[in-house]
């Protein structure tokens, strides 16, 4: 099983209507740099990994950062 996210962020070049970097919440929406990303992926996949950890489980497998 692979387990793979990216956390790089939209560019804070111009067009910026908000701050990019100011964390809006509006509306029950984020505005700024990174708010549209694979965020919540990874929160699960590290959530994942502490279980497998916390479970003991000791299948063949390497957690690799």
């Amino acid at each position: 099983v692979l387990v793979y996210g990216h956390y790089d962020v939209v560019p804070a070049g111009e067009g910026w209507t908000l701050d990019p970097f100011g964390g809006l919440v509006r509306d029950g929406r984020i505005y700024g740099r990174g708010a549209c990303d694979t965020k919540g992926f990874i929160a699960a996949a590290l959530t994942a990994a502490e279980t497998v950890v916390a479970k003991g489980l000791r299948r063949p497998l390497a957690l690799v950062r």
